[in-house]
């Protein structure tokens, strides 16, 4: 009798199991068509030139997506490869074509070559009841041998990942978001030019990566964003070559600063505007404060390095608008 009530107890279960998984299959199979890439996807688009000199603009203008930025050493025809992987999940897919949702124009006729990819207007890309999952990646791969300003804008949200390796020159870089994360990664490359990074409106982190960077020319860089953490990361183990003058802002987020330096040929002063209040260490820094409790966003802190100045030197401001914070972590050997 035991044995019956355990047997009759183990089909119930199975039999509810089966019911609690097999209920939102036949949902989803009747309200959303199956895990597809939709069709029409365009192939990649390759920008070729004859004349491989000097400074080459590339623009990238889309509503949607996450941008990747990456270098390649190996020997290639082209200057520049933009490749799209869109996938798609959701009510009513089933046959439909990449037509249906982006207009893409692509202009590769003169040394700035140009993406854009824009929504059509009828989509309904932003009603959420709709989709289970928006993947819009656009890769892009540059020929390392030559020298780029990368212009990148997104107009409603999407991300976009910078890596420059060892060896590259770069030029110019600005990048601008609705809404949306940036990180940047430089390590051990040439920077020639200035680097901005802004996310207007929306909650944003920017992760701004620099080791042991090298430049021809003194460098502007210049991160603001509305809501998120603006994050400098700084290692520089040897000489620069230029001298860095570097602006962040925020609204109600967060600026965290950690910089690292191991060398007599580099000095930093970072000045953390309208605070009364650090929350961070620093060894090998001397503090100078100008605060006034009255009149707070008026109030400052500098950090001077023990060898400011020398040969070429990192001159980094932060600002938070009213309700940002600060963190940092300081050193200089």
């Amino acid at each position: 009798m035991v044995k019956k009530a355990v047997l009759v107890s183990s089909i119930l279960i199975i039999f509810g199991v089966s019911i609690l998984v097999s209920v939102p299959i036949i949902i989803l199979s009747t309200g959303f068509s199956p895990y597809i890439n939709v069709e029409g996807i365009p192939e990649p688009f390759e920008y070729v030139a004859s004349n491989t000199a000097g400074i080459h603009k590339l623009e990238l203008n889309v509503d949607v997506g996450n941008i990747e930025i990456q270098y390649t050493t190996t020997r290639v025809d082209f200057l520049a490869k933009i490749e799209l992987n869109i996938e798609m999940v959701g009510q009513n897919l089933v046959g439909e074509s990449f037509d249906n949702y982006f207009i893409i124009e692509w202009d590769d006729s003169n040394t700035m070559p140009t993406f854009t990819m824009e929504l059509e207007k009828d989509t309904d890309w932003f009603n959420t009841s709709k989709w289970i999952t928006q993947n819009v990646g656009i890769i892009v791969t540059l020929n390392a041998n030559i020298l780029f300003d990368i212009d990148i804008t997104i107009n409603n949200i999407g991300n976009v990942e910078i890596f420059v390796p060892g060896g590259v020159n770069i030029n110019n870089v600005d990048v601008n978001l609705e809404r949306g994360n940036m990180f940047f990664d430089f390590t051990y490359c040439i920077i020639e030019g200035n680097i901005s990074g802004n996310v207007n409106n929306g909650n944003g982190d920017i992760d701004f990566k620099v080791n042991n960077v090298e430049y021809t020319r003194n460098s502007v860089w210049n991160l603001t964003n509305d809501i998120g953490v603006i994050l400098f990361d700084i290692i520089q183990y040897e000489g620069m070559g230029a001298n860095i003058t570097g602006m962040g802002e925020t609204n109600t987020g967060i600026i965290e600063v950690v910089y690292k330096d191991f060398t007599s040929n580099v000095g930093a002063v970072f000045t953390f505007y309208r605070t009364v209040t650090q929350d961070g260490i620093w060894e090998g820094f001397e503090r100078e404060i100008d605060t006034d409790e009255t009149q707070w966003w008026q109030s400052r802190f500098i950090y001077y390095s023990d060898d400011f100045p020398v040969i070429n030197n990192y001159n980094i401001s932060l600002y938070k608008t009213w309700d940002g914070e600060y963190s940092f972590n300081l050193l200089n050997t």
